[in-house]
């Protein structure tokens, strides 16, 4: 009886001894394979854009005083952002990278009656490319919790255009346009989740993306007709919140 107890209690023991062997080694092959991660991210972010919303309200109030019932019909809503990014995830837990993410958002408000029609259209893009830090806080895991910080620069494109065909009184159309670009500071913060599958990697996190022009200087134009430059008087700021889907593979 004891003898087949011992027997028993050897057969568990390399049994257990099996398995611990079989999940280190699934364990080993989740933290080694792909140091180097390749991923492509697109989701939604939303857009601050304070003085740029109180400028174009400020345009719809002015044609509202002049008789014409203009009313905004899109006013910079949430967008879609698209990237890319770059990791070399063998400093666990820690990972470094490289990421570009671009972007955009509009506002616009169409008018039209017997006399003519009123077309005014803003948009709003940004190119950003930051260097990324991130720390995991189980890394070998199969699912990994991490904290992302990301810094470098934000490209900003404003254009803003105006056109008015007064058909009724004149067959000349007329339009006037602004349009800039500056290179500021952006940054970004995140919590994330990464679900590893072999060399595959599905990754979700949400945070803010902080970026902020002063100071722009624009081009105006009026009817194809260079009117000089000038500098906006109010910032442009396109920060917002962000939520994001990234598939990563190890290369």
């Amino acid at each position: 009886m004891i003898r087949t107890m011992h027997r028993f209690s050897m057969t568990l023991f390399l049994t257990l001894a099996l398995c611990v062997g079989i999940a280190s080694s699934q364990t080993s092959e989740v933290t080694e394979e792909g140091e180097l991660r390749l991923g492509v991210t697109a989701g939604i972010t939303t857009f601050a854009l304070g003085d740029l919303r109180t400028f174009t309200e400020g345009l719809i109030s002015a044609y509202n005083a002049s008789g014409l019932p203009v009313e905004l019909e899109r006013d910079y809503p949430p967008n879609l952002l698209v990237g890319a990014e770059f990791l070399y995830v063998g400093l666990r837990p820690w990972a470094l990278g490289l990421s570009g993410s671009y972007t955009w958002t509009s506002a616009y408000a169409l008018y039209g009656d017997y006399a003519g029609t009123l077309d005014l259209h803003s948009k709003v893009e940004v190119i950003s490319g930051h260097a990324v830090l991130q720390y995991s806080f189980s890394a070998g895991e199969a699912l990994q919790p991490f904290v992302d910080l990301r810094g470098g620069a934000s490209w900003v494109f404003l254009t803003i255009d105006e056109t008015v065909d007064a058909k009724e009184y004149t067959d000349v159309l007329v339009s006037s346009s602004v349009s800039g670009d500056k290179i500021g500071f952006g940054a970004e913060a995140s919590v994330g989740l990464r679900s590893l599958f072999g060399s595959l990697a599905i990754t979700g996190r949400a945070g803010y993306r902080y970026s902020n022009i002063s100071s722009m200087e624009v081009s105006l134009s009026s009817s194809s007709q260079n009117l000089g430059s000038g500098e906006l008087a109010f910032d442009i700021n396109p920060s917002g919140f962000v939520g994001l889907l990234t598939l990563e593979i190890g290369l």
